[in-house]
């Protein structure tokens, strides 16, 4: 008798980067390709680390759209040096976008569990496209539920216009077009959000609407429990920050504990720069349950690098982040925890 074969449903992501090669790029060319190709790396590192398998695709647009690879394997991409130069007359956005979605979607799905992440980068307005914003948003809203869509913009403006065309909000961001260090956060921005996806990938989840912040698809309450253990009450203490602003040393002292570096975790209300030495806690709005330790921050997808963290409106959990400084400000209305780690 044939013996059956047990089907392995390998998780395989299918990374596409769209990028802007108009003329508004030029003077930025090296850089573009420095970013481009310490993704490929990252992407390597991640599919490697994880056993989740990457292909690559990347298109270079400026009046019209060309593929400089296609599905290749991570491990195999080409570097962009020879292949990207900003040299475009016009931005064709609507029809780069529209291109590489209806390539990508061609991709053969048969086996395994397949998700799509693709990143748009651009630092212009679309102005020459043949196709319509309108098609585009009805091609992005009628993709399955396992396609993420993301899009970085020069400013404001373009940001409302891509939300017209069916990318998030949460799912856009406007980085720095007038100088090199905003190339580099380009690139900084990029690697976080891509392991915030491997993370996501990991615990089952097939898409985001909210990329670029922390938020419920990357936190849910079956992967906390799964992953974390609840602290003991005992081990931490909750001391509410009054009506206006305090230092960390001085809410102490006010509650007659010493101050020691490291003992106070502030609430996550804005954006942070959130060091990798910095332990994070957890709590469960409901229960009041916290958690800690060095896996709260591979659960959040945090990496191994200072990267810029925006607070994101969790429904079922605060964040709380390790303080190292006595004069850092906590904001008014907001919980302290205290908790020494031991």
């Amino acid at each position: 008798m044939r013996r059956k074969i047990s089907l392995q449903q390998n998780l395989i992501n299918h990374i596409g980067v769209v990028i802007d090669a108009s003329a508004s790029m030029k003077g930025k060319d090296k850089d573009v390709i420095t970013i481009t190709d310490d993704l490929v790396k990252l992407l390597g590192e991640e599919s490697t680390s994880r056993n989740q398998e990457t292909r690559m695709t990347m298109y270079i647009f400026g009046a019209d759209s060309q593929a400089a690879c296609y599905d290749v394997d991570v491990l195999r991409s080409p570097s962009l040096s020879g292949l990207y130069e900003a040299t475009g007359p016009s931005t064709s956005l609507v029809d780069a976008c529209y291109q590489a979605i209806e390539d990508m979607r061609r991709t053969a799905t048969l086996y395994g569990d397949h998700a799509f992440l693709l990143y748009v980068i651009t630092d212009g307005e679309e102005n020459s496209s043949r196709r319509t914003g309108n098609q585009l948003a009805q091609l992005i809203t009628s993709l399955p539920d396992n396609w993420t869509v993301a899009c970085l913009v020069p400013n404001r403006m373009s940001q409302r216009d891509v939300v017209k065309y069916g990318f998030t909000l949460e799912n856009t961001k406007v980085w720095d077009t007038s100088s090199i260090d905003g190339v580099y956060e380009v690139g900084r921005v990029i690697q976080q959000a891509t392991q915030n996806y491997y993370s996501m990938r990991a615990s089952g989840t097939r898409s985001t609407s909210s990329l670029f912040s922390m938020d419920k698809t990357v936190l849910d309450t079956q992967q906390v429990n799964r992953v974390l253990d609840p602290l003991p009450d005992y081990a931490v203490r909750t001391l509410n920050v009054g009506s206006t602003v305090v230092q960390t040393k001085e809410l102490l002292e006010s509650h007659g504990i010493p101050y020691h570096n490291g003992l106070v975790y502030y609430q996550l209300v804005k954006t942070e720069h959130i060091q990798p030495q910095k332990n994070i806690l957890i709590r469960d709005k409901l229960t009041g349950s916290i958690y800690g330790g060095p896996a709260v921050r591979q659960t959040l997808g945090l990496p191994n690098y200072e990267v810029k963290v925006e607070a994101a409106k969790h429904p079922l959990y605060d964040i709380f982040v390790q303080s190292t400084a006595p004069n850092r400000k906590l904001m008014p209305k907001t919980d302290a925890l205290i908790y020494s780690g031991r």
